[in-house]
């Protein structure tokens, strides 16, 4: 093996190490601004919630759900703000889902349910 080839191998370990170190960066950045953006976005429905902006809920909520599609709770606040907004079969077959579906929601949910089906026979 001559010294050009033993320099090859010297820079293909380093690009691959290098190649490693980035992605467990982009690992450890991405654990660390997941929260904060969830956090924020959290903060954001909550905002428009308590000021009855319902309708603004839903056209930002499609938009968490697609970017972070294993967040319940935003398939939650899709639910409830369909619910005010009078929208009760869109909000019916969500909360059925999420009965079904998860159970930390189940009690809640069910709830919902019930007050929609009184509505409707009311």
């Amino acid at each position: 093996m001559t010294i050009e080839d033993k320099i090859d191998v010297l820079f293909y370990l380093f690009g691959i190490c290098m190649i490693l170190w980035i992605l467990r960066v982009l690992v450890n950045i991405k654990k660390l601004l997941i929260p904060n953006v969830l956090a924020k976005c959290r903060n954001n429905i909550a905002d428009l919630d308590s000021k009855g902006r319902y309708n603004e809920i839903l056209d930002c909520i499609d938009r968490y759900i697609e970017m972070y599609p294993g967040e319940t709770e935003f398939i939650w606040s899709k639910g409830v703000a369909l619910y005010k907004l009078h929208r009760l079969e869109e909000a019916h077959v969500i909360f059925h889902e999420l009965s079904c579906n998860e159970p930390d929601y189940k009690i809640s949910a069910d709830r919902y349910i019930s007050s929609i089906g009184e509505k409707e026979h009311a």
